[in-house]
């Protein structure tokens, strides 16, 4: 069984003492066993926001909240053991600056767009469009932030998911109406 190693770190944005946890992978397996074994039902004639609730189901919803935390867990760990949290000159835990992570993120996003505004591909993984690795590695970022802050961004996402998908102003028909979201 892993061990969990605890670290103190301080973070700049909200002055107070933050445990910072590296990642570690965990429940791979049952992630898996239930995405094999609850497939998703067919559904017709029934609207699709009430279908993806339906189809997406309970079971789907735990793989989900499961494959975002490993997912949180592995960024994470994968950035504290690259020596992002360490001060590269003496070693020493660096206090975090939540804003600069934040901006970080906003700058995968903006080469995400750029990439895709010139339709280029990959520089590091040529084989793949430059907008998708720009995106990828927002994501990681976000799941790196969100290790270091002990947020439950598995479960938010979640939540949001449900939330978003039985709101009123969410649906086809008031996005159609004159003061709908256009986007």
């Amino acid at each position: 069984m892993a061990t969990e190693k605890t670290v103190e770190l301080k973070i700049k944005a909200t002055r107070k003492n933050h445990v910072c946890r590296p990642g570690f992978a965990f429940g791979i397996a049952s992630f898996v066993e239930t995405a094999k074994t609850s497939p998703l039902p067919e559904v017709s004639g029934v609207d699709p926001r009430t279908a993806f609730m339906n189809a997406f189901g309970e079971s789907r919803w735990q793989a989900l909240r499961d494959g975002l935390s490993i997912g949180c867990h592995a960024a994470h760990g994968a950035s504290f053991a690259a020596g992002w949290y360490h001060d590269p000159n003496t070693g020493a835990l660096r206090e975090v600056n939540v804003g600069e992570k934040l901006m970080l993120i906003v700058s995968e996003v903006s080469e995400a767009m750029e990439a895709h505004r010139k339709d280029k591909m990959d520089d590091h993984l040529p084989h793949r469009p430059g907008a998708e690795v720009e995106l990828a590695d927002a994501i990681i970022r976000i799941f790196d932030l969100r290790g270091c802050m002990g947020l439950d961004l598995a479960g938010a996402v979640v939540e949001k998911m449900e939330y978003n998908a039985r709101r009123a102003d969410h649906s086809k028909t008031a996005r159609a109406s004159s003061d709908g979201k256009a986007y």
